[in-house]
């Protein structure tokens, strides 16, 4: 019988004559796929014995290869057997596993480290870019905001924003501008965070007739304010490690006058 085919008309069929084949052809293929109860009783039959088979196998064999009543010999191993492990190896890798976990932390601490350090300069980044003036590209020193426009220049820039007849023309908009203009406080405390006056005292010159310390009072960015911090650390550091080894006639400076 095509069972694929099973419920497609031959060619020409119609319905009824199709009825008629297809059921004696379910007839015909259930004859011969029937079950017998006699055959299901032998097949529950086989495995029952089967069962019994196994059963009787395994009882056997805790008997000969298992442990038998009245006949205890004890145990057949060493310490070396059972996995023995020497009390200062496992205090070795208990603490290597300490240093595995700490090392994990420093490594996610790094991680951080570094990201927060890329958010804080990308930070100072645009806010150094914010507090620029437009015309000399410094930052802002005394900013000074023209009206109507309200763009912000430093105060020294504005006399060079003057036309020949008098107008305030502002550079970055081109607009005629009020001749007056209001102090930004709130840019000039901004741009107070990215600038800061250094000091520079020359030390070789202590022997000039003058007796003159040459003071030299500059700009800088954010950027170059913490590179100049971080050296001085260093030497601050490199110097007190170095002051034991000194006579005792010399005094160390103090960390605070390498800072400055």
């Amino acid at each position: 019988m095509d069972v694929v085919n099973l419920s497609q008309p031959f060619p020409g069929e119609d319905r009824d004559a199709f009825a008629i084949r297809l059921t004696r052809e379910v007839n015909e293929y259930a004859k011969s796929h029937r079950l017998d109860q006699r055959d299901l009783g032998k097949n529950t039959d086989i495995k029952d014995d089967y069962t019994a088979a196994v059963k009787r196998f395994l009882e056997s064999f805790a008997l000969t290869r298992g442990r038998r009543p009245g006949h205890d010999v004890g145990c057949q191993c060493n310490p070396d057997d059972l996995g023995y492990v020497d009390e200062e190896i496992r205090r070795t890798e208990e603490e290597m596993e300490d240093l595995y976990f700490h090392a994990r932390g420093l490594f996610s601490a790094i991680k951080l480290a570094i990201v927060a350090v890329g958010n804080v300069m990308g930070f100072h980044a645009s806010l150094e870019l914010e507090s620029t003036c437009k015309r000399c590209f410094y930052i802002f020193e005394s900013p000074r905001t023209l009206w109507p426009c309200g763009h912000t220049f430093c105060q020294q820039c504005l006399p060079f924003m003057f036309t020949e007849q008098g107008e305030l023309i502002c550079e970055e908009c081109g607009s005629l501008c009020e001749v007056g203009y209001t102090p930004n406080l709130a840019l000039e405390l901004v741009a107070s965070y990215q600038v800061m006056q250094h000091t520079d005292y020359d030390d070789d010159d202590d022997d000039d007739d003058d007796g003159e310390i040459g003071c030299v009072v500059q700009r800088r960015s954010i950027e170059e304010v913490l590179t100049a911090m971080l050296k001085d650390l260093m030497s601050t550091q490199t110097t007190i490690a170095d002051a034991p080894r000194k006579t005792a006639g010399k005094a160390a400076p103090h960390p605070l006058e390498l800072v400055m």
